[in-house]
């Protein structure tokens, strides 16, 4: 199976061990977020590569890569991706601190 690795990410601990070590009191809660898409099979492949752009350099060999999996992953002819992933929502009131 064709693998892009990926680095770095969005994680909410960071922020909130931020604005709490400076006296704030955040208020953290999560979310599910679940979502479909069905993109031809070029769309999927330029969709894969703006995603990835970042952490990798796609040349040719991986474009090719990229292509060769979605042909093998069609479902009547379109590229189907269903993924979940978790929402970290955190709110605090900026005068509000612990002294």
């Amino acid at each position: 199976m064709f693998h892009l690795p990926t680095a770095g990410g969005n994680d909410i601990y960071f922020p909130f061990s931020i604005i709490y070590h400076l006296g704030g009191m955040p208020d953290l809660s999560y979310t599910e977020i679940k979502q479909k898409s069905s993109l031809s099979p070029e769309e999927a492949v330029e969709s894969i590569c703006f995603e990835y752009w970042r952490f990798a350099d796609i040349g040719n060999s991986i474009k090719e890569n990229i292509r060769a999996y979605v042909a093998e992953n069609l479902e009547d002819g379109k590229f189907v991706r269903e993924w979940s992933q978790k929402l970290g929502i955190m709110v605090w009131d900026a005068w509000r601190v612990e002294e």
